[in-house]
């Protein structure tokens, strides 16, 4: 996601295969624009959440089950959230990280 940003950052043409190429000639878009492009990419890419594999692996949200990863877009900023679970198939620690549309 970050470098796919930084592509765009820097006005080239950003390719998510299998799904669409985004044209950042001259443009600018928000980041709910490009959640939703990240969002739909991995639907279409088949990612699968690793702890239940007949769900998918990415939502739009902002909290999340086990294994399931939310993107979450505010202001100029995507949130990723993931719990990764433990052992014991709990929730686990929950990991953010989060990416800022230049």
């Amino acid at each position: 996601m970050a470098a796919s940003l930084t592509q765009c950052a820097t006005g080239q043409l950003v390719k998510l295969p299998g799904y669409t190429n985004i044209n950042c000639s001259g443009r600018k878009y928000s980041s709910a624009q490009w959640r939703n492009w990240f969002y739909t990419y991995f639907q279409r890419s088949g990612f699968k959440n690793p702890h239940a594999t007949q769900e998918q692996a990415v939502y739009n949200c902002s909290t999340s089950n086990v294994g399931r990863t939310c993107l979450q877009a505010s202001g100029s900023t995507i949130y990723v959230r993931t719990y990764v679970g433990d052992s014991n198939g709990n929730r686990g620690p929950l990991r953010n990280d989060s990416v800022v549309i230049e």
